[in-house]
Protein backbone atom coordinates (compact mmCIF):
# COMPACT_ATOMS: atom_id res chain seq x y z
CA UNK A 1 0.00 0.00 0.00
CA UNK A 2 2.84 2.31 0.83
CA UNK A 3 4.48 1.55 -2.47
CA UNK A 4 1.27 2.07 -4.34
CA UNK A 5 0.74 5.35 -2.52
CA UNK A 6 4.24 6.44 -3.39
CA UNK A 7 3.74 5.46 -7.01
CA UNK A 8 0.54 7.44 -7.08
CA UNK A 9 2.28 10.43 -5.57
CA UNK A 10 5.14 10.05 -8.00
CA UNK A 11 2.72 9.90 -10.89
CA UNK A 12 0.94 12.96 -9.59
CA UNK A 13 4.28 14.73 -9.21
CA UNK A 14 5.22 13.84 -12.76
CA UNK A 15 1.88 14.99 -14.00
CA UNK A 16 2.34 18.21 -12.07
CA UNK A 17 5.84 18.62 -13.50
CA UNK A 18 4.50 18.00 -16.98
CA UNK A 19 1.75 20.54 -16.37
CA UNK A 20 4.31 23.05 -15.07
CA UNK A 21 6.48 22.41 -18.09
CA UNK A 22 3.48 22.98 -20.36
CA UNK A 23 2.65 26.18 -18.50
CA UNK A 24 6.27 27.27 -18.79
CA UNK A 25 6.18 26.58 -22.53
CA UNK A 26 2.91 28.48 -22.90
CA UNK A 27 4.31 31.33 -20.84
CA UNK A 28 7.44 31.36 -22.98
CA UNK A 29 5.29 31.46 -26.11
CA UNK A 30 3.28 34.28 -24.64
CA UNK A 31 6.44 36.13 -23.75
CA UNK A 32 7.68 35.62 -27.32
CA UNK A 33 4.37 36.81 -28.68
CA UNK A 34 4.48 39.79 -26.35
CA UNK A 35 8.01 40.60 -27.50
CA UNK A 36 6.99 40.35 -31.11
CA UNK A 37 3.95 42.52 -30.40
CA UNK A 38 6.17 45.08 -28.69
CA UNK A 39 8.55 45.10 -31.61
CA UNK A 40 5.66 45.35 -34.06
CA UNK A 41 4.11 48.11 -31.99
CA UNK A 42 7.33 50.10 -31.96
CA UNK A 43 7.67 49.60 -35.71
CA UNK A 44 4.07 50.68 -36.21
CA UNK A 45 4.58 53.73 -34.06
CA UNK A 46 7.73 54.61 -35.99
CA UNK A 47 5.92 54.08 -39.26
CA UNK A 48 2.99 56.17 -38.05
CA UNK A 49 5.36 58.93 -37.03
CA UNK A 50 7.02 58.83 -40.46
CA UNK A 51 3.63 58.89 -42.19
CA UNK A 52 2.55 61.80 -40.01
CA UNK A 53 5.72 63.71 -40.86
CA UNK A 54 5.22 63.05 -44.56
CA UNK A 55 1.60 64.16 -44.43
CA UNK A 56 2.60 67.32 -42.59
CA UNK A 57 5.28 68.01 -45.21
CA UNK A 58 2.79 67.42 -48.04
CA UNK A 59 0.27 69.73 -46.39
CA UNK A 60 2.92 72.42 -45.95
CA UNK A 61 3.96 72.01 -49.59
CA UNK A 62 0.35 72.18 -50.73
CA UNK A 63 -0.17 75.37 -48.72
CA UNK A 64 2.96 76.90 -50.21
CA UNK A 65 1.71 75.96 -53.66
CA UNK A 66 -1.67 77.55 -52.95
CA UNK A 67 0.00 80.71 -51.62
CA UNK A 68 2.25 80.84 -54.65
CA UNK A 69 -0.75 80.36 -56.96
CA UNK A 70 -2.63 83.14 -55.16
CA UNK A 71 0.38 85.43 -55.51
CA UNK A 72 0.72 84.52 -59.18
CA UNK A 73 -2.98 85.22 -59.75
CA UNK A 74 -2.71 88.55 -57.95
CA UNK A 75 0.27 89.49 -60.08
CA UNK A 76 -1.59 88.39 -63.22
CA UNK A 77 -4.64 90.46 -62.23
CA UNK A 78 -2.42 93.49 -61.62
CA UNK A 79 -0.65 92.91 -64.92
CA UNK A 80 -3.99 92.65 -66.75
CA UNK A 81 -5.21 95.81 -65.06
CA UNK A 82 -2.00 97.66 -65.94
CA UNK A 83 -2.21 96.48 -69.57
CA UNK A 84 -5.84 97.54 -69.75
CA UNK A 85 -5.05 101.02 -68.42
CA UNK A 86 -2.13 101.29 -70.80
CA UNK A 87 -4.30 100.27 -73.73
CA UNK A 88 -7.02 102.71 -72.72
CA UNK A 89 -4.42 105.46 -72.41
CA UNK A 90 -3.15 104.65 -75.90
CA UNK A 91 -6.69 104.74 -77.28
CA UNK A 92 -7.23 108.14 -75.69
CA UNK A 93 -3.87 109.30 -77.04
CA UNK A 94 -4.99 108.21 -80.52
CA UNK A 95 -8.23 110.14 -80.13
CA UNK A 96 -6.34 113.25 -78.99
CA UNK A 97 -3.81 112.89 -81.82
CA UNK A 98 -6.65 112.58 -84.34
CA UNK A 99 -8.36 115.62 -82.86
CA UNK A 100 -5.16 117.69 -83.00
CA UNK A 101 -4.43 116.49 -86.54
CA UNK A 102 -7.93 117.45 -87.69
CA UNK A 103 -7.65 120.89 -86.13
CA UNK A 104 -4.15 121.40 -87.52
CA UNK A 105 -5.43 120.40 -90.94
CA UNK A 106 -8.30 122.86 -90.68
CA UNK A 107 -5.95 125.58 -89.47
CA UNK A 108 -3.47 124.81 -92.24
CA UNK A 109 -6.19 124.93 -94.89
CA UNK A 110 -7.41 128.23 -93.48
CA UNK A 111 -3.88 129.65 -93.49
CA UNK A 112 -3.32 128.39 -97.03
CA UNK A 113 -6.52 130.07 -98.16
CA UNK A 114 -5.50 133.30 -96.46
CA UNK A 115 -2.01 133.08 -97.97
CA UNK A 116 -3.47 132.43 -101.41
CA UNK A 117 -5.83 135.35 -101.02
CA UNK A 118 -3.02 137.64 -99.87
CA UNK A 119 -0.82 136.40 -102.70
CA UNK A 120 -3.57 137.25 -105.20
CA UNK A 121 -4.02 140.67 -103.66
CA UNK A 122 -0.27 141.28 -103.67
CA UNK A 123 -0.01 140.23 -107.32
CA UNK A 124 -2.90 142.52 -108.24
CA UNK A 125 -1.36 145.44 -106.39
CA UNK A 126 2.08 144.69 -107.84
CA UNK A 127 0.58 144.62 -111.31
CA UNK A 128 -1.17 147.92 -110.66
CA UNK A 129 2.05 149.42 -109.33
CA UNK A 130 3.90 148.13 -112.38
CA UNK A 131 1.34 149.74 -114.64
CA UNK A 132 1.62 152.96 -112.65
CA UNK A 133 5.41 152.93 -112.88
CA UNK A 134 5.17 152.25 -116.63
CA UNK A 135 2.82 155.21 -116.97
CA UNK A 136 5.19 157.42 -114.99
CA UNK A 137 8.13 156.32 -117.12
CA UNK A 138 6.13 157.07 -120.24
CA UNK A 139 5.19 160.49 -118.87
CA UNK A 140 8.82 161.16 -118.00
CA UNK A 141 9.86 160.26 -121.55
CA UNK A 142 7.16 162.52 -122.99
CA UNK A 143 8.23 165.30 -120.64
CA UNK A 144 11.83 164.95 -121.77
CA UNK A 145 10.71 165.03 -125.39
CA UNK A 146 8.65 168.15 -124.75
CA UNK A 147 11.64 169.85 -123.13
CA UNK A 148 13.76 168.98 -126.09
CA UNK A 149 11.10 170.37 -128.43
CA UNK A 150 10.84 173.57 -126.39
CA UNK A 151 7.42 172.90 -124.90
CA UNK A 152 6.29 175.01 -121.98
CA UNK A 153 7.19 173.88 -118.49
CA UNK A 154 3.67 174.64 -117.34
CA UNK A 155 2.55 171.31 -118.73
CA UNK A 156 4.77 169.38 -116.35
CA UNK A 157 2.39 169.72 -113.42
CA UNK A 158 -0.48 168.32 -115.41
CA UNK A 159 1.48 165.22 -116.29
CA UNK A 160 2.99 164.73 -112.84
CA UNK A 161 -0.31 165.26 -111.00
CA UNK A 162 -2.74 162.56 -112.11
CA UNK A 163 -6.34 163.60 -111.58
CA UNK A 164 -7.43 160.18 -110.24
CA UNK A 165 -5.71 157.71 -107.90
CA UNK A 166 -4.16 154.71 -109.65
CA UNK A 167 -6.09 152.08 -107.73
CA UNK A 168 -9.54 153.56 -107.41
CA UNK A 169 -11.10 156.31 -105.37
CA UNK A 170 -10.46 154.66 -101.99
CA UNK A 171 -6.79 153.69 -102.51
CA UNK A 172 -5.38 156.10 -99.95
CA UNK A 173 -2.21 154.04 -99.59
CA UNK A 174 -1.02 155.21 -103.04
CA UNK A 175 -2.15 158.86 -102.98
CA UNK A 176 1.50 159.96 -102.79
CA UNK A 177 3.28 163.34 -103.17
CA UNK A 178 4.36 164.59 -106.58
CA UNK A 179 8.08 164.11 -106.10
CA UNK A 180 7.61 160.36 -105.50
CA UNK A 181 6.49 159.73 -109.03
CA UNK A 182 9.61 161.37 -110.43
CA UNK A 183 11.86 158.79 -108.73
CA UNK A 184 13.32 155.69 -110.33
CA UNK A 185 11.45 152.36 -110.18
CA UNK A 186 13.21 150.91 -107.13
CA UNK A 187 12.79 154.08 -105.12
CA UNK A 188 9.08 154.26 -105.94
CA UNK A 189 8.49 150.65 -104.94
CA UNK A 190 10.48 150.98 -101.70
CA UNK A 191 8.58 154.08 -100.71
CA UNK A 192 5.22 152.51 -101.52
CA UNK A 193 5.98 149.35 -99.53
CA UNK A 194 7.18 151.33 -96.54
CA UNK A 195 4.12 153.55 -96.61
CA UNK A 196 1.76 150.56 -96.90
CA UNK A 197 3.40 148.81 -93.94
CA UNK A 198 3.24 151.91 -91.76
CA UNK A 199 -0.37 152.49 -92.72
CA UNK A 200 -1.31 148.89 -91.89
CA UNK A 201 0.42 149.08 -88.52
CA UNK A 202 -1.42 152.30 -87.74
CA UNK A 203 -4.75 150.68 -88.63
CA UNK A 204 -4.01 147.68 -86.43
CA UNK A 205 -3.10 149.94 -83.54
CA UNK A 206 -6.32 151.91 -83.96
CA UNK A 207 -8.38 148.69 -84.06
CA UNK A 208 -6.69 147.32 -80.92
CA UNK A 209 -7.29 150.61 -79.10
CA UNK A 210 -10.98 150.50 -80.09
CA UNK A 211 -11.37 146.92 -78.79
CA UNK A 212 -9.48 147.69 -75.58
CA UNK A 213 -11.72 150.69 -74.87
CA UNK A 214 -14.86 148.59 -75.40
CA UNK A 215 -13.83 145.88 -72.90
CA UNK A 216 -13.48 146.15 -69.09
CA UNK A 217 -9.82 145.05 -68.98
CA UNK A 218 -7.64 145.47 -65.92
CA UNK A 219 -3.94 145.51 -66.76
CA UNK A 220 -1.93 143.62 -64.14
CA UNK A 221 1.32 145.20 -62.93
CA UNK A 222 4.39 143.64 -64.52
CA UNK A 223 6.36 141.61 -62.00
CA UNK A 224 9.42 139.99 -63.47
CA UNK A 225 9.96 138.31 -66.83
CA UNK A 226 7.04 135.92 -66.40
CA UNK A 227 4.42 138.59 -65.76
CA UNK A 228 1.40 138.19 -68.09
CA UNK A 229 1.40 140.42 -71.14
CA UNK A 230 -2.31 139.83 -71.89
CA UNK A 231 -4.74 141.78 -69.68
CA UNK A 232 -6.84 139.91 -67.16
CA UNK A 233 -10.55 140.30 -67.79
CA UNK A 234 -12.39 142.15 -65.03
CA UNK A 235 -15.57 140.34 -63.96
CA UNK A 236 -16.02 142.01 -60.58
CA UNK A 237 -19.16 143.64 -62.00
CA UNK A 238 -21.63 141.94 -64.29
CA UNK A 239 -20.38 142.01 -67.88
CA UNK A 240 -22.76 142.57 -70.78
CA UNK A 241 -23.37 139.70 -73.17
CA UNK A 242 -21.74 141.62 -76.03
CA UNK A 243 -18.56 142.29 -74.05
CA UNK A 244 -18.48 138.73 -72.75
CA UNK A 245 -18.62 137.34 -76.30
CA UNK A 246 -16.04 139.84 -77.53
CA UNK A 247 -13.64 138.94 -74.72
CA UNK A 248 -14.05 135.17 -75.09
CA UNK A 249 -13.28 135.49 -78.79
CA UNK A 250 -9.85 136.97 -77.97
CA UNK A 251 -8.67 134.08 -75.76
CA UNK A 252 -5.71 132.12 -77.11
CA UNK A 253 -4.12 128.85 -76.00
CA UNK A 254 -1.61 130.79 -73.87
CA UNK A 255 -4.24 132.62 -71.79
CA UNK A 256 -4.59 130.14 -68.95
CA UNK A 257 -4.91 133.02 -66.48
CA UNK A 258 -8.28 133.82 -68.06
CA UNK A 259 -9.88 130.53 -66.93
CA UNK A 260 -11.55 131.95 -63.83
CA UNK A 261 -13.00 134.99 -65.66
CA UNK A 262 -14.35 132.68 -68.36
CA UNK A 263 -16.08 130.42 -65.84
CA UNK A 264 -17.46 133.48 -64.07
CA UNK A 265 -19.00 134.59 -67.38
CA UNK A 266 -20.50 131.10 -67.62
CA UNK A 267 -22.26 131.77 -64.31
CA UNK A 268 -23.28 135.33 -65.14
CA UNK A 269 -24.80 134.34 -68.50
CA UNK A 270 -25.94 130.78 -67.83
CA UNK A 271 -29.25 131.65 -69.51
CA UNK A 272 -27.62 133.02 -72.70
CA UNK A 273 -26.59 130.31 -75.15
CA UNK A 274 -24.50 132.60 -77.37
CA UNK A 275 -22.27 133.62 -74.45
CA UNK A 276 -21.96 130.04 -73.12
CA UNK A 277 -21.08 128.79 -76.60
CA UNK A 278 -18.34 131.40 -77.09
CA UNK A 279 -16.94 130.64 -73.63
CA UNK A 280 -16.84 126.94 -74.55
CA UNK A 281 -14.89 127.84 -77.69
CA UNK A 282 -12.37 129.66 -75.50
CA UNK A 283 -12.15 126.68 -73.09
CA UNK A 284 -11.61 124.36 -76.07
CA UNK A 285 -8.78 126.59 -77.29
CA UNK A 286 -7.14 126.48 -73.84
CA UNK A 287 -7.26 122.68 -73.59
CA UNK A 288 -6.08 121.32 -76.94
CA UNK A 289 -2.71 120.28 -75.54
CA UNK A 290 -2.36 121.90 -72.11
CA UNK A 291 -2.97 119.32 -69.38
CA UNK A 292 -2.54 121.99 -66.71
CA UNK A 293 -5.40 124.03 -68.17
CA UNK A 294 -7.58 120.91 -68.30
CA UNK A 295 -7.00 120.25 -64.62
CA UNK A 296 -7.52 123.88 -63.65
CA UNK A 297 -10.84 124.04 -65.50
CA UNK A 298 -11.99 120.72 -64.00
CA UNK A 299 -10.99 121.83 -60.48
CA UNK A 300 -12.93 125.08 -60.95
CA UNK A 301 -16.15 123.29 -61.94
CA UNK A 302 -15.86 123.83 -65.69
CA UNK A 303 -17.04 120.30 -66.52
CA UNK A 304 -20.26 120.76 -64.57
CA UNK A 305 -20.83 124.18 -66.17
CA UNK A 306 -20.55 122.73 -69.67
CA UNK A 307 -22.86 119.83 -68.85
CA UNK A 308 -25.37 122.28 -67.33
CA UNK A 309 -25.25 124.23 -70.61
CA UNK A 310 -25.91 121.05 -72.63
CA UNK A 311 -28.81 120.15 -70.36
CA UNK A 312 -30.32 123.64 -70.37
CA UNK A 313 -30.08 124.20 -74.14
CA UNK A 314 -30.26 120.63 -75.47
CA UNK A 315 -33.11 121.56 -77.84
CA UNK A 316 -31.39 124.71 -79.19
CA UNK A 317 -29.01 125.44 -82.05
CA UNK A 318 -26.76 122.45 -82.68
CA UNK A 319 -23.81 124.54 -83.90
CA UNK A 320 -23.68 126.44 -80.62
CA UNK A 321 -24.02 123.22 -78.61
CA UNK A 322 -21.16 121.68 -80.60
CA UNK A 323 -18.65 124.01 -78.94
CA UNK A 324 -19.68 122.62 -75.54
CA UNK A 325 -19.26 119.04 -76.74
CA UNK A 326 -15.83 119.83 -78.21
CA UNK A 327 -14.68 121.56 -75.03
CA UNK A 328 -15.87 118.53 -73.04
CA UNK A 329 -13.93 116.30 -75.47
CA UNK A 330 -10.67 118.11 -74.66
CA UNK A 331 -11.34 118.22 -70.92
CA UNK A 332 -12.07 114.50 -70.57
CA UNK A 333 -8.50 113.63 -71.46
CA UNK A 334 -8.02 114.47 -67.77
CA UNK A 335 -8.96 111.65 -65.36
CA UNK A 336 -10.47 114.00 -62.79
CA UNK A 337 -12.62 115.54 -65.49
CA UNK A 338 -13.80 112.04 -66.46
CA UNK A 339 -14.89 111.35 -62.87
CA UNK A 340 -16.61 114.72 -62.51
CA UNK A 341 -18.42 114.30 -65.82
CA UNK A 342 -19.55 110.83 -64.76
CA UNK A 343 -20.89 112.07 -61.43
CA UNK A 344 -22.74 114.91 -63.19
CA UNK A 345 -24.51 112.51 -65.59
CA UNK A 346 -22.28 113.27 -68.56
CA UNK A 347 -23.02 110.02 -70.41
CA UNK A 348 -26.76 110.55 -70.30
CA UNK A 349 -26.52 114.25 -71.25
CA UNK A 350 -24.21 113.61 -74.20
CA UNK A 351 -26.52 110.82 -75.37
CA UNK A 352 -29.54 113.12 -75.12
CA UNK A 353 -27.79 115.81 -77.19
CA UNK A 354 -26.98 113.16 -79.80
CA UNK A 355 -30.65 112.16 -79.93
CA UNK A 356 -31.83 115.76 -80.27
CA UNK A 357 -29.40 116.66 -83.09
CA UNK A 358 -28.76 113.57 -85.22
CA UNK A 359 -28.09 115.60 -88.39
CA UNK A 360 -25.15 117.64 -87.02
CA UNK A 361 -22.07 115.61 -88.06
CA UNK A 362 -19.50 117.64 -86.11
CA UNK A 363 -21.56 117.38 -82.94
CA UNK A 364 -21.99 113.61 -83.41
CA UNK A 365 -18.24 113.03 -83.89
CA UNK A 366 -17.39 115.14 -80.84
CA UNK A 367 -19.97 113.27 -78.77
CA UNK A 368 -18.49 109.90 -79.83
CA UNK A 369 -15.06 111.17 -78.74
CA UNK A 370 -16.42 112.25 -75.34
CA UNK A 371 -17.98 108.80 -74.84
CA UNK A 372 -14.65 107.21 -75.81
CA UNK A 373 -12.87 109.20 -73.09
CA UNK A 374 -15.54 108.43 -70.50
CA UNK A 375 -15.35 104.71 -71.34
CA UNK A 376 -11.97 104.41 -69.63
CA UNK A 377 -13.93 103.73 -66.44
CA UNK A 378 -15.46 100.23 -66.33
CA UNK A 379 -18.82 101.30 -64.80
CA UNK A 380 -19.16 103.87 -67.61
CA UNK A 381 -18.73 101.18 -70.25
CA UNK A 382 -21.68 99.29 -68.80
CA UNK A 383 -23.81 102.45 -68.70
CA UNK A 384 -23.01 103.29 -72.32
CA UNK A 385 -24.18 99.84 -73.38
CA UNK A 386 -27.15 99.42 -71.07
CA UNK A 387 -28.93 102.71 -71.83
CA UNK A 388 -28.64 102.38 -75.61
CA UNK A 389 -25.92 105.00 -76.09
CA UNK A 390 -23.81 102.54 -78.10
CA UNK A 391 -26.68 102.30 -80.60
CA UNK A 392 -26.53 106.09 -80.99
CA UNK A 393 -22.87 105.77 -81.97
CA UNK A 394 -23.70 103.16 -84.63
CA UNK A 395 -26.63 105.25 -85.83
CA UNK A 396 -24.42 108.34 -86.17
CA UNK A 397 -21.97 106.35 -88.30
CA UNK A 398 -24.80 105.13 -90.52
CA UNK A 399 -26.29 108.61 -90.90
CA UNK A 400 -22.95 110.33 -91.57
CA UNK A 401 -21.10 107.62 -93.47
CA UNK A 402 -19.58 110.30 -95.70
CA UNK A 403 -17.90 112.10 -92.78
CA UNK A 404 -14.59 110.50 -91.85
CA UNK A 405 -14.41 112.09 -88.40
CA UNK A 406 -17.72 110.47 -87.37
CA UNK A 407 -16.65 107.04 -88.65
CA UNK A 408 -13.25 107.25 -86.97
CA UNK A 409 -14.44 108.46 -83.57
CA UNK A 410 -17.40 106.05 -83.63
CA UNK A 411 -15.14 103.06 -84.37
CA UNK A 412 -12.74 104.06 -81.60
CA UNK A 413 -15.55 104.32 -79.05
CA UNK A 414 -17.06 100.97 -80.06
CA UNK A 415 -13.59 99.39 -80.07
CA UNK A 416 -13.01 100.55 -76.49
CA UNK A 417 -16.22 98.75 -75.51
CA UNK A 418 -15.74 95.63 -77.63
CA UNK A 419 -12.18 95.08 -76.43
CA UNK A 420 -13.63 93.66 -73.19
CA UNK A 421 -14.94 90.11 -73.92
CA UNK A 422 -17.89 90.33 -71.55
CA UNK A 423 -19.15 93.48 -73.34
CA UNK A 424 -18.58 92.26 -76.89
CA UNK A 425 -22.05 90.68 -77.29
CA UNK A 426 -23.63 94.00 -76.29
CA UNK A 427 -21.60 95.86 -78.93
CA UNK A 428 -22.72 93.33 -81.54
CA UNK A 429 -26.31 93.81 -80.41
CA UNK A 430 -25.81 97.58 -80.88
CA UNK A 431 -25.08 97.11 -84.62
CA UNK A 432 -21.34 97.26 -84.01
CA UNK A 433 -20.53 94.78 -86.79
CA UNK A 434 -22.49 96.79 -89.36
CA UNK A 435 -20.74 99.98 -88.22
CA UNK A 436 -17.33 98.31 -88.58
CA UNK A 437 -18.16 97.12 -92.09
CA UNK A 438 -19.41 100.59 -93.06
CA UNK A 439 -16.11 102.16 -91.94
CA UNK A 440 -13.97 99.49 -93.63
CA UNK A 441 -15.76 100.01 -96.95
CA UNK A 442 -15.65 103.82 -96.83
CA UNK A 443 -13.65 105.66 -99.50
CA UNK A 444 -12.02 108.42 -97.46
CA UNK A 445 -8.57 109.32 -98.72
CA UNK A 446 -6.67 109.41 -95.40
CA UNK A 447 -7.64 105.81 -94.56
CA UNK A 448 -8.23 106.47 -90.85
CA UNK A 449 -11.87 105.37 -90.95
CA UNK A 450 -10.98 102.18 -92.86
CA UNK A 451 -8.18 101.42 -90.41
CA UNK A 452 -10.36 101.73 -87.29
CA UNK A 453 -13.19 99.87 -89.01
CA UNK A 454 -10.79 96.95 -89.53
CA UNK A 455 -9.68 97.04 -85.90
CA UNK A 456 -13.29 97.01 -84.69
CA UNK A 457 -14.20 94.19 -87.07
CA UNK A 458 -11.27 92.07 -85.87
CA UNK A 459 -11.97 92.55 -82.18
CA UNK A 460 -15.63 91.65 -82.73
CA UNK A 461 -14.71 88.55 -84.75
CA UNK A 462 -11.69 87.17 -82.88
CA UNK A 463 -11.17 89.20 -79.72
CA UNK A 464 -8.03 91.02 -78.56
CA UNK A 465 -6.16 87.81 -77.78
CA UNK A 466 -5.99 87.00 -81.49
CA UNK A 467 -5.24 90.02 -83.64
CA UNK A 468 -6.30 92.74 -81.30
CA UNK A 469 -4.84 95.57 -79.33
CA UNK A 470 -2.27 93.85 -77.11
CA UNK A 471 -0.51 92.04 -79.91
CA UNK A 472 -0.29 95.20 -81.98
CA UNK A 473 0.81 97.36 -79.07
CA UNK A 474 3.67 94.95 -78.41
CA UNK A 475 4.96 95.80 -81.86
CA UNK A 476 5.70 99.33 -80.73
CA UNK A 477 2.69 101.38 -81.82
CA UNK A 478 1.96 104.43 -79.72
CA UNK A 479 -1.47 105.53 -80.87
CA UNK A 480 -2.86 102.69 -82.95
CA UNK A 481 -3.85 99.19 -81.86
CA UNK A 482 -1.81 98.13 -84.86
Amino acid sequence: ELTASLQQRLAAAEALAASLQEQARVTADRLADAERSRVDSEAAEHLAAEVSKREAAEQALAKERMDAEDQRQDLQDKLDEAEQKWEEAEARAEALAARIAALEKQDLQHKLQEAEQKRGEAEARAQALGERVTTLEKEAVEQAERKQNGLADSDQGAHLHPTSPPFGENSEEFDLPDFVWSCGNSEVMAFVHKLVEENEQLKKHQRSQTVAKSLPFTFPPAQGPDAPTVPTFDVSDRVSAENAIAFAATVSEHDGHQIKPLLTLFEQHSETLSVCSQVCTALETLTFTDQGNRKAIADAGGVESILDMLKRFKDCDAEQLRTGVDALWNLTFNDEAVDRATEAGGIELVAEVMRQHPDMADLQSGACAVLLNLAVREPNRLRILQDGTARLISAAMQRHSGVEEVLEQGCQALYMLAYHPDLRPHVLASNGAAAAKLAMESKHVSGRAQKWGKYLHEVLEEGPSGTGFRHRAARGAVADPD
